[in-house]
């Protein structure tokens, strides 16, 4: 197994066109877990009329499996990273069985097991090596705290910004998505999103939840929707991360054009 680290990978980025903050500046916040970062502070349903829509999208196979501990976020979100590359890599959390693939109908796919001990001992390992307290972790701590975990197992951990001038780097968190590499999303203030589209296809309902405070969440996948009028004109375009959303078990989308401010965005890669 591999035992070198490689830390900041060297990325070279485009421009992005979402509102966010720097990295810099940030190492020091504390970002804690769900409602305790900070609660729901307003909710509301979109409806967007169109002639006609396109999405595109890509997710890992697997899905995360969206794995929750009261240790607060960072751990959390680490975790579920740890937990999905110890499929490949089953030395990450020692003891662990993650799954297996089932075929139901002749259609094969991967199922989580159940939350076990190891998972229990995973995240405790991860909050005392991010120097977690109650309040939650510091940017700094997480990434530190996750490179020392993963080289303790005997694998490399790679961390790489998509951030550009401040702003994610939809483009390349695309291309990162595509080649097999999770994602973790710092943000001081956030949303969780569901999609309806209408039967008629004339238009999508979309209801959203809105929270305050710090917190942080693995991604897993991504969708691009465009809207378009009669004219044949783009007049709207949302794009979103499917994610591990750390205010309990499971998994949502999280848009990223509205309702939500970046403070960071890392490729999060174990090999």
């Amino acid at each position: 197994m591999k035992k070198f680290l490689c830390i900041m990978l060297a990325l070279v980025f485009g421009a992005g066109a979402f509102a966010g903050a720097s990295p810099a500046g940030n190492s020091d916040k504390i970002y804690a877990s769900g409602y305790m970062g900070g609660g729901k502070v307003r909710s509301y349903n979109e409806i967007v009329t169109y002639a006609y829509k396109t999405t595109t999208g890509y997710v890992t196979d697997p899905e995360l499996p969206g794995h929750y501990s009261n240790l607060t976020c960072g751990p959390v979100a680490a975790g579920n990273i740890v937990a999905w590359y110890d499929k490949e890599n089953p030395d990450l959390i020692p003891g662990y069985d993650p799954g297996s693939y089932l075929t139901f109908y002749g259609v094969t796919a991967w199922f989580w097991d159940a939350y076990s001990s190891e998972l229990d001992t995973m995240f405790s390992d991860l909050y005392t090596a991010m120097n977690g307290t109650p309040n939650g972790v510091t940017m700094q701590g997480y990434t530190s705290g996750l490179a020392s975990y993963v080289s303790a197992h005997g694998y490399a951990f790679t961390l790489g910004s998509l951030m550009s001038g401040g702003t994610l780097d939809f483009a390349s968190a695309k291309t990162a998505l595509e080649n097999g590499m999770l994602i973790t999303i710092f943000m001081n203030g956030f949303n969780h999103v569901n999609i309806f589209p209408n039967p008629s296809g004339m238009y999508d309902s979309i209801p959203t939840e809105v929270y305050e405070g710090l917190h942080i969440m693995s991604v897993y996948g991504y969708y691009e929707t465009k809207y378009y009028n009669v004219q044949g004109s783009n007049f709207l375009t949302y794009r979103y991360f499917e994610v591990a959303h750390g205010l309990g078990s499971g998994l949502s989308l999280l848009r990223l054009d509205r309702d939500i401010i970046i403070d960071a965005c890392y490729i999060t890669h174990i090999s």
